[in-house]
């Protein structure tokens, strides 16, 4: 499966044309199968560029939280709303968004394999969709530089469920946990400077 994923996902980024957009609706029809882990990886990668969470932090962990919901519910699939869905990208950013979706899966094949994959599915998949939504929640808030550690747990998460890899989503509980705690203290050090400029 991971061979197929990063081949398919580097075609479809060589695929587009060099000038245009295309929506996110049309991104995630090439990845019919495991949906979630694909949409949730392709959702937090944007969270990665280092920001406030504007533009695409508002955007994209809506999102992330509805894939954790979904998890957390024990859904298979769900739909995003039309304004995420109909979100149209330019396909600079697209193509950046799928090469690096094609990396990650690249270097998962390299370290993640089917292990301890009973931490991948039933109650500890809902597990895991509630610590997506708490990253999701992390990425929106307003901290500077405090989107980037929720953005790639949820990346850890979503790449150890694709590859049924426990492992790797222990990681990424861990990543979350370490996510709350510095997202907290930039939290607290953003509210400090602020009432000291007040």
């Amino acid at each position: 499966m991971s061979k197929i994923l990063s081949q398919a996902t580097r075609e479809q980024a060589n695929s587009l044309p060099k000038k245009g957009q295309i929506s996110v609706k049309t991104l995630l029809q090439a990845h019919s199968e495991e949906v979630l882990g694909t949409m949730l990886l392709l959702v937090s990668i944007p969270g990665l560029l280092p920001s406030t969470g504007i533009p695409f932090g508002s955007l994209f962990s809506p999102a992330m939280f509805i894939v954790g919901l979904a998890w957390f519910a024990g859904k298979k699939t769900v739909k995003l709303p039309n304004k995420i869905n109909d979100y149209d990208l330019n396909t600079d950013t697209a193509r950046n968004i799928l090469l690096k979706m094609a990396k990650a899966y690249e270097y998962a094949e390299r370290l993640c394999k089917p292990r301890q994959s009973h931490l991948t599915k039933g109650f500890p998949l809902r597990v895991i969709g509630f610590m997506v939504m708490i990253n999701a929640i992390i990425v929106f808030l307003p901290i500077p530089f405090g989107n980037t550690l929720p953005a790639f747990a949820n990346i850890v998460m979503a790449l150890g469920v694709l590859f049924r890899d426990g492992l790797t989503v222990l990681l990424g509980h861990l990543l979350t946990l370490s996510s709350l705690v510095i997202g907290s203290i930039l939290g607290v050090m953003a509210f400090w400077a602020v009432q000291k400029l007040m």
